[in-house]
């Protein structure tokens, strides 16, 4: 082999073992779904709801989608116990939820379905759960991982339903 074919070798093989080592993880992914698919799936089966309310300009919410979305436990358990819509709190484009058009309101530069599903608190990012008894919780600002667990587990584990959320923050241990 000649000198020049084995620093061929060389670079191929070290490019080769560092694509591989440094390849980015498949993480798990929140399969958001369309807000008209979510209501048309709550009418026919009552599940919680979480919807992501963000905008395009927010830090922290792409710090909650590059941190907390992107933890393959929140992803999986989403995905399983929850229909998820995200929606950009600035959309021209109109919404459908259950069963009403919402509109984007030039005046308030804000879509009318973020101002309703966050009970008017505008704070990027907002996450909404609705569980299937149809009593929203608005919860503003960035969540962790941990913070967000809590909640995911609280309301996609029906625990709302057996306690009070104070009585479920003392005995709840974090295992993500």
């Amino acid at each position: 082999m000649s000198k020049f074919s084995t620093i061929i070798f060389i670079i191929a093989a070290a490019i080769t073992t560092f694509s591989f080592k440094y390849a980015p993880s498949k993480k798990a992914k929140v399969n958001w779904q369309t807000t008209s698919d979510v209501s048309d799936q709550w009418a026919a089966n009552k599940k919680p709801i979480i919807v992501d309310i963000y905008t395009d300009w927010c830090h922290y919410c792409k710090v909650m989608d590059n941190t907390t979305y992107s933890n393959d436990s929140i992803a999986d358990y989403i995905n399983q116990h929850f229909y998820r819509a995200k929606i950009n709190a600035e959309s021209k484009t109109a919404f459908q939820w259950m069963g009403k058009e919402y509109k984007y309101m030039p005046i308030y530069k804000v879509n009318q379905l973020a101002i309703d599903l966050s009970q008017g608190k505008m704070v990027y990012p907002t996450t909404v759960i609705i569980p299937s008894n149809g009593e929203t919780q608005v919860i503003g600002g960035a969540l962790s991982v941990q913070e967000m667990e809590m909640i995911l587990k609280y309301f996609g584990g029906d625990n709302y339903e057996k306690m009070n959320w104070n009585d479920f923050v003392k005995g709840f241990k974090s295992s993500w």
